[in-house]
């Protein structure tokens, strides 16, 4: 029977490097790709939420600046984890 909820495997996932990020932004033109790595760092979680068919103007409105998007608190969680 499976453990249903339950942790059974860990995958440490590195960030991406610039070269990476360029390949999963296949629609950002060469600007828009080196600000979403600048943006995101190549971290994995951070890049799925940017969406390459919006400006990198709107991505930022949609992730950084938007209340309900998890990365809007994400600069106060990582301090709170960083001073504890």
């Amino acid at each position: 029977m499976a453990d249903i909820g339950r942790l059974t495997a860990q995958m440490k996932l590195l960030p991406f490097d610039f070269e990476e990020t360029c390949r999963y932004f296949s629609h950002f033109k060469g600007e828009d790709k080196a600000l979403a790595y600048r943006i995101a760092g190549g971290t994995p979680q951070y890049l799925l939420q940017i969406n390459d068919r919006l400006s990198i103007e709107e991505n930022i409105k949609n992730t950084f600046l938007n209340p309900i998007s998890f990365l809007y608190e994400e600069p106060v969680n990582l301090l709170k984890q960083e001073v504890r």
